[in-house]
């Protein structure tokens, strides 16, 4: 009976601004919102530092599969 409410409660990373194919992603261009049904903040560190593989509208939810490593 519980979940629907810590759904609600808890936070996933959200693209603040437009990331653009290609961009880094930074503490600039993310944020954590509510709710909490996508990529968790406790994966923060995985995922700065990685590279959109796609355009991401701001306020768009990430997922794994709109990131990739950044490549040299």
């Amino acid at each position: 009976s519980e979940k629907p409410a810590r759904l609600h409660a808890r936070r996933s990373v959200v693209a603040s601004r437009p990331i653009k194919e290609g961009e880094v992603l930074t503490e600039l261009n993310l944020i954590c919102l509510r709710p909490g049904d996508g990529i968790s903040p406790l994966m923060w560190d995985e995922i700065i530092g990685k590279v959109a593989t796609v355009d991401i509208e701001a306020g768009a939810k990430l997922n794994w599969g709109m990131i990739a490593e950044q490549t040299s």
